[in-house]
């Protein structure tokens, strides 16, 4: 059995992974980084981005037990340890007919 684990970094990045067994403790599960340069909040010179799981969550979107991950994150440049957090949440949906498995209405 495995079970989707959604990390979520309150800013700009959600990341799936997929794990064969379930943890119970946020601190064992992996540290993940990227180069906040790319998205253009960060100079190139040192915009590397440390995140470190905190908390986890049963998933409300997925059913099983999947979860989501909270995480922090660690700066080392001192003008993005100034950026203000924020946060928000979409989801999409597709409504397919029954008989065809095709979108329902009318789409281009």
């Amino acid at each position: 059995m495995s079970l989707l684990r959604d990390l979520i970094n309150l800013d700009n990045l959600t990341e799936n992974i997929i794990a064969a067994e379930p943890v119970s403790d946020p601190s064992k599960l992996p540290k993940r980084n990227y180069d906040e340069s790319s998205a253009g909040q960060a100079p190139g010179d040192d915009s590397e981005v440390i995140l470190y799981p905190q908390a986890m969550f049963k998933g409300p979107f997925r059913r099983g037990n999947n979860i989501l991950v909270n995480l922090r994150k660690i700066y080392s440049h001192p003008d993005v340890m100034q950026d203000e957090i924020l946060c928000g949440i979409e989801q999409e949906y597709t409504l397919l007919q029954e008989e065809s498995q095709w979108p329902l209405g009318r789409f281009c």
